[in-house]
């Protein structure tokens, strides 16, 4: 999580926002993210509309690889 953390610092969104993102970055993934609340269904669609850098991308997939 603290690849995430520090991710998510550097982008100025939560680390549940970068992990969205990273992982729709990838070619052939479709997320279906879980949502219990309204709050959680905004904060999932800011996911969106903005792009990791690849150098960030790169330190996600060593993190979780």
């Amino acid at each position: 999580m603290q690849a995430l953390e520090l991710v998510a610092s550097q982008v100025q969104k939560t680390w549940a926002q970068v992990a969205l993102n990273w992982c729709t970055s990838r070619p052939n993934v479709i997320t279906i993210p879980k949502s219990n609340s309204v709050a959680r269904v905004e904060e999932n669609c800011q996911a969106s509309g903005w792009r990791l850098s690849p150098v960030q991308i790169q330190f996600l997939d060593a993190a979780f690889s």
